[in-house]
């Protein structure tokens, strides 16, 4: 039979070799393809770099996108994730300085509070703090006095963590020590309550004394240890409250002076032994000790008192006493200002009224004796019954002067009432300038730094709020003339009747007047004759400070440029200084405030033809205005400054040096009153010409003039002048001067876009 199996036909020799390369080549292909992949791969961790010690310790890093065909790495289980660690906080040392330094440890770069508790108390002492990366912090503050204070720590960053409170700790912090001249030698400062103070001089000698209950401590420096002169004090404390810290550190070192010489007796140069008084009341004036308390005493009675001046003499009135007529004895005594008591003058013997009497035995009188009970202390001086007038010719007494009444003298009456007994007369002081304070008062001490502070805030809370102010109002007031014809009556035409106006001379002496009767009613008057010439020094004064700080540089200026020169008086100065007034009378303001300077000048164009030669018919520029208005400013500084100098140098008694002291207290209030007025950089006012003309001379003369005022009129020691409610005003008014000038700087116009 036939086989029916096919065979298959055997394929070509060339077929089969083809096949076979085809098949390495394929093997070839795919081993470039891995070692290209393997080329990049070792390419790319190079460039990465190594793995670093974080990364090998499986902290958290950013995971590459997985590759298709990788496998996907799996987190090693075995590192746990980084945990908050609660705060710790080391013992802390006590003190002796009243500083601490707290420390500790927390979360890593994390924020933690320090605060203080304990004695009732809880304040912050660091308020935040950050760790480091090893997780320590550490805090210095400084702790009051005090035992059981303990620190609590608290991680800002993690609330839920708990508080760590340190062991209790203790301090004691150095006394404060009191300077400068010790009445009665007595020294004096602050300490931990109930504590015990010791003040220990350069030689080595002490005294002590117990802090009382408001942490006040007084010591009595023994005689022995601490004689009259000049010492270097040191003071330390402890107290059994504070066990721990057996001794505070000392304080810095204190520089005190002990005067226990009595002043000499005074001596009373008027009235003179012998003279006849025909009207009261009775002036008394002398020499002395400068800067003592002068005590006149009238038969043993005190009548005034009046503080020495720097040259040696004092002078008061009797102006709360009424000394019947008769022959009396007149003596002063004095008490300096570390409270010594010196022996009183000779006697000087007078006959008040027209009729003398016998004249007294010698021992009819009794000699006073200064003393606590003889002579009122400095600053405790108590009124008298019935004040009607000023008792002393402005020395600047520390006390009222005392009256008979309060001597013991019965049914005596007291100045004013109706039994019709004079009580000034031409010669007798007032009290007007009374506290301004002398040069040699504001030199050594803090009187010119506090002066050249306010007037840096003057240009920072005033001046420039004041340019702010003027630019936001700039074009939104605009005022209108008055018309008293109604808006429907037609103008008339100018006719000779209708264009009479007052003589510019004539108003400027109204107002000078009108300014003169408002400062003396802020001074304050009296139904007396020492007033009438109070009022006439005023006016002297008004006088003299409106020539040379208005006209005098007004007509220099204009003759050297060339200009025409106008004279006015202001209505707004004037308003200005009736305003002032009403202030004054209303707190109480010591020296009184009030402004002179009623007169302003206006340059103008000098017609053809006229005598000068130098800018014949030109017109004042802007230059022009800013030097004239410098210069009334820098008059307006030294007019007043010169004025408030010699004011400290006329010591006299009589009615002539008396009437100059009020015409110079005049121009020294009235011109640096008006002065820093006129330095306002707003209006037609001086001090805006100067701002437009050269801000560095307005930076100038601003600095200078504040800082002479507010020595005038804070420098005294019985200054009442309440700067620091003027500076919270200037403040608020400040603020609100900004807030309106980014109102319609930014806000309205922001508001008009949309």
């Amino acid at each position: 039979m036939l086989d029916s199996t096919i065979l298959p036909s055997p394929r070509p020799a060339s077929v089969a070799g083809r096949e076979l390369g085809d098949r390495r080549r394929g093997r070839r292909a795919r081993l470039a393809w891995v070692l290209a992949v393997g080329t990049l791969l070792v390419g790319l961790s190079a460039t990465i770099g190594p793995i670093g010690p974080a990364e090998a310790a499986g902290a958290p890093t950013e995971s590459p996108a997985p590759q298709l065909g990788a496998p996907t790495p799996t987190p090693d289980p075995t590192t746990p994730p980084a945990t908050p660690t609660a705060p710790t906080v080391r013992p802390v040392d006590d003190s002796a300085t009243g500083t601490v330094l707290v420390q500790g440890e927390a979360t890593p770069a994390a924020r933690v509070k320090v605060a203080l508790t304990g004695n009732g108390a809880y304040r912050d002492l660091c308020p935040s703090v950050t760790t480091t990366t090893t997780g320590a912090w550490s805090c210095s503050a400084s702790v009051p006095s005090g035992a059981g204070w303990t620190a609590v720590v608290t991680d800002l960053d993690h609330t839920d963590l708990d508080q760590a409170t340190s062991p209790s700790f203790s301090v004691l912090t150095a006394p404060t020590v009191g300077s400068g001249l010790l009445v009665g030698a007595k020294i004096g400062g602050a300490a931990f309550p109930g504590a015990m103070v010791t003040v220990t001089s350069e030689s080595g000698s002490a005294a002590t004394a117990t802090t009382s209950a408001d942490g006040s401590w007084v010591a009595v420096l023994p005689a022995a240890g601490f004689p009259s002169g000049r010492h270097a004090v040191r003071a330390v404390q402890s107290s059994a409250a504070v066990p721990d810290v057996p001794v505070s550190a000392s304080s810095p070192a204190s520089s005190v002076v002990v005067d226990r010489d009595a002043p000499v007796a005074p001596v009373v140069t008027s009235p003179t032994s012998g003279q006849r008084v025909a009207a009261l009341p009775l002036a008394v004036s002398g020499t002395g000790e400068a800067g003592a308390l002068a005590t006149v005493y009238v038969d043993s009675t005190p009548v005034c008192q009046a503080t020495v001046s720097g040259g040696g003499t004092w002078s008061c009135s009797a102006g709360g006493s009424e000394l019947g007529d008769g022959d009396r004895v007149v003596q002063a005594a004095l008490v300096d200002q570390a409270g010594n008591y010196g022996p009183p003058s000779a006697a000087v013997r007078v006959t008040i009224g027209v009729l003398a009497s016998a004249p007294p035995s010698s021992g009819a009188t009794a000699t006073p004796r200064p003393g606590p009970t003889a002579t009122p202390s400095p600053g405790a001086v108590p009124p008298p019954t019935a004040p009607t007038g000023p008792s002393d010719d402005g020395a600047g007494a520390p006390g009222s002067p005392v009256g008979p009444d309060d001597g013991g003298t019965p049914g005596n009456t007291a100045p004013g009432t109706d039994e019709g007994t004079q009580t000034g007369t031409w010669a007798t002081a007032t009290t007007f300038g009374a506290d301004l304070p002398t040069l040699a008062q504001t030199l050594g001490g803090p009187v010119w730094p506090l002066g050249v502070a306010v007037a840096l805030l003057f240009l920072v809370l005033v001046a420039g709020p004041s340019r702010l102010a003027a630019a936001s109002a700039r074009g939104r007031f605009r005022p209108r003339a008055a018309r008293l014809t109604g808006r429907n009556r037609s103008s008339e035409l100018p006719t000779s009747f209708n264009r009479g106006a007052v003589d510019p001379r004539v108003a400027s002496g109204l107002a000078l007047a009108a300014g003169a009767v408002a400062i003396a009613v802020a001074a304050g008057v009296d139904g007396q004759v020492q007033y009438a010439r109070l009022l006439a020094g005023i006016v002297v004064g008004l006088v003299a400070l409106n020539g040379l700080v208005v006209l005098l540089p007004a007509v220099l200026v204009a003759r050297r440029l060339g200009l025409s020169l106008r004279v006015r008086m202001s209505p707004g100065l004037l308003l200005a200084a009736v305003v002032a007034c009403g202030a004054t009378r209303l707190f109480s303001l010591d020296p009184p405030l009030v402004l002179g300077v009623l007169l302003v000048t206006t340059l103008g164009a000098v017609r053809p033809g006229g005598h000068h030669a130098v800018g014949t018919g030109r017109t004042p520029s802007g230059r022009d205005r800013g030097v004239l208005s410098a210069a009334q400013l820098s008059a307006g500084v030294v007019v007043p400054a010169t004025a408030w100098v010699l004011h400290g140098l006329v010591d006299a008694a009589g009615a002539w040096p008396q009437l100059g002291r009020e015409s110079l207290a005049t121009v020294c209030l009235a011109g640096l009153g008006s002065l820093v007025v006129h330095l306002l950089p707003v209006g037609s006012l001086p001090g805006r010409h100067v701002w437009a003309w050269s801000k560095t001379i307005y930076g100038v003369l601003a600095v200078v003039g504040v800082s002479v005022a507010a020595a005038v009129f804070v420098g005294a020691p019985s200054s009442s002048f309440p700067l620091p409610a003027l500076l919270v005003t200037s403040l608020v008014a400040a603020l609100l001067a900004v807030a309106a000038w980014l109102w319609t700087t930014w806000v309205e116009p922001a508001r008009r876009a949309l």
